[in-house]
């Protein structure tokens, strides 16, 4: 039996599989390599959609129909 993968990776699938469209998530001012990290893997800032303590700014990221789908051929 192969090894499960660990329950984050990759997030896209695991939540495309799940039936989501698109996921988002939030992150604090301070953190400028966070937000840097979540722009180089395809999320893009959008307008603020909770209140958290720490949610200083918001990303989105669409995920396409199938995963496969964003694959980039080399």
């Amino acid at each position: 039996m192969p090894a499960a993968p660990p329950p984050c990776w990759p997030p896209s699938r695991r939540t495309r599989d799940a039936g989501a469209e698109r996921t988002r998530l939030d992150t604090r001012t301070d953190l400028v390599e966070e937000r840097a990290l979540d722009a180089r893997n395809g999320y893009r800032e959008i307008p603020a959609f909770n209140s958290g303590p720490y949610a200083q700014h918001w990303f989105e990221k669409l995920l396409p129909a199938r995963v496969d789908d964003a694959a980039v051929p080399r």
